[in-house]
Order: C-alpha cells, then structure tokens, then sequence
C-alpha cells in the first residue's frame, strides 16, 4: 500500500513525507525501509505515550 501512495503523494506535490510506526511493528518498519524510509528517531508524545519511529521517505513516481 506504501508503495502505490509514494506516487501518489509526488503528484500531489509531497517530495518527503514523514511515516511513523509503533516502534514494536516490526512489520511496519520493515515496510516503511523498504520503500526508502530513512530512520530518524524514537519520540514519546503526550497524545501518543508509547514509542513511536519516525521516518523520512522520499515520494517518487515509479
């Protein structure tokens, strides 16, 4: 599903989006790496108090 929104998003003008996932879906993770997402950093929020990844990913049209 990724990888058919990242065209998507590049039409639409996002260059870079920024993708989170649970820190424990290692099956979100691995999605999100493999469609490019460079990881950032784990954060705790206040609305959100469980860790949550952060990555950048770059949207291409593929």
């Amino acid at each position: 599903m990724l990888k058919l929104a990242l065209p998507i998003a590049k039409s639409l003008g996002i260059s870079k989006a920024l993708i989170t996932a649970d820190e424990k879906n290692h099956a979100s993770r691995w999605v999100i790496e493999a469609n490019g997402g460079e990881f950032i950093d784990i954060v705790v929020g206040n609305v959100f108090p469980y860790p949550i990844a952060r990555y950048w990913v770059i949207c291409e049209n593929t």
